[in-house]
């Protein structure tokens, strides 16, 4: 698992995408129950994959956050 960010500004920004995420993650589930549907609890296997493939990029590249965001966003577009 890669090293926790030293840097107080990524932090602050990553607590706020997991907030964010976790906002979403809740609206959806909400929205999919009121229509009757099943709602998800866990990470996707393709999540899953994506993680531990950031996991291996942060190794690679020695935890470079920089490198790091950038294929986060990548990934998200």
């Amino acid at each position: 698992m890669p090293q926790k960010s030293t840097n107080p500004v990524n932090q602050s920004y990553y607590r706020e995408l997991s907030n964010q995420s976790r906002s979403y993650s809740i609206e959806l589930n909400s929205i999919i129950s009121r229509y009757g549907g099943s709602t998800e609890r866990d990470t996707t296997t393709k999540g899953k994959f994506y993680r531990q493939l950031m996991y291996l990029k942060a190794t690679l590249t020695g935890s470079d956050e920089d490198a790091i965001i950038g294929s986060s966003f990548y990934g998200e577009e």
